[in-house]
């Protein structure tokens, strides 16, 4: 239990609470139906159906009540396929990709294929699922052509 924050109900506590109140029902079932065998009533059997029936009401809506109102939703993180940044301008990407990832140069190095400032292969690569909002995308970044000097 957490007394400095929120407290969300396991699914363990769940089937506990729900198990408490069918024992109850049970519980409150049997002492009715000794009593009235011992007034020598004869209508048992459809008075303990009806019992049933009741508690069985009374326990699913609270039951999905408890569900609903107690455990958050587990909504799945936005998932997506990483894109191709190959050969695009280094700041023009983390510019754009922003809010979807962090793209940090991991190295730079001398291309004469891309041109300076260009990303060379990144990772993880094309296709490859990334968390929305919560991914580090690393990325090899052009220096140009090595000059002689």
């Amino acid at each position: 239990m957490d007394f400095c924050g929120t407290h969300y109900m396991t699914m363990e506590d769940i089937i506990l609470f729900i198990m408490f109140f069918c024992v109850a029902a049970i519980f409150f079932i049997s002492v009715v139906g000794i009593n009235i065998r011992k007034k020598k009533q004869k209508k048992i059997f459809p008075f303990v159906i009806s019992a049933s029936i009741s508690a069985a009401v009374i326990v699913l809506p609270i039951a999905v009540m408890v569900v609903d109102l107690v455990v958050p939703p587990q909504l799945p993180p936005d998932i997506t396929a990483m894109v191709d940044l190959k050969g695009y301008d280094y700041n023009d990407c983390r510019d754009i990709y922003a809010e979807y990832f962090d793209l940090t140069i991991e190295s730079e190095e001398y291309s004469s294929e891309y041109p300076k400032g260009t990303i060379i292969r990144h990772s993880p690569g094309e296709g490859m699922p990334i968390e929305i909002g919560n991914s580090e995308v690393r990325c090899v970044v052009s220096k140009g052509v090595e000059t002689a000097e």
